[in-house]
């Protein structure tokens, strides 16, 4: 059975109460488009708008899948760093060089800053296949299995240069 939606959040940050208004066809269709233009919900620009809050946009579908990747290769880095900090694989120095790289990308394509028109997809196709490599990795110290150094080297040095055009 699925929990209830929102369920997570704290109570205060809980919405649980409607407000309801009317609108001529004409007033909510230029509501729809701006809220489309902007990139978010109907209900999130209202919101937005009704409370003088500024608008967070939604990241475009290139930017959504690339911050997805970026997400998978922190989270590799971190198990790597992890193994690195416990003296079962060396590397740990470019590890946490690579993990800043990775997060400062992060913090760069979930701000507003982003221009998303700007990722080519074979760019991020290009991601998938480094960090897919560096997920073999992951996965060959977390069964405890030695991870050669030269190896690791190789496959950070090729995350970095694919990781360029997505660095502020």
């Amino acid at each position: 059975m699925a929990r209830p939606k929102g369920s997570g959040k704290p109570a205060h940050q809980r919405r649980t109460e409607q407000v309801t208004f009317w609108v001529t066809p004409s007033e909510r269709a230029r509501i729809s488009a701006n809220a489309e233009r902007a990139g978010v919900t109907l209900s999130a620009f209202i919101r937005s708008v009704a409370l003088g809050k500024p608008l967070r946009q939604k990241p475009h579908v290139q930017a959504g899948e690339l911050i997805r990747q970026l997400n998978a290769v922190a989270t590799n880095l971190n198990q790597l760093l992890g193994h690195a900090q416990n003296g079962s694989i060396d590397g740990a120095e470019h590890i946490e060089h690579v993990f800043r790289r990775v997060t400062g990308a992060l913090k760069h394509w979930t701000s507003d800053e982003a221009a998303p028109n700007t990722i080519a997809p074979e760019v991020i196709t290009l991601m998938v296949h480094e960090g897919t490599r560096l997920n073999g990795l992951a996965r060959q110290a977390n069964r405890g299995e030695h991870v050669p150094e030269k190896q690791l080297l190789s496959v950070l040095h090729d995350l970095t240069a694919t990781l360029r055009p997505f660095c502020p």
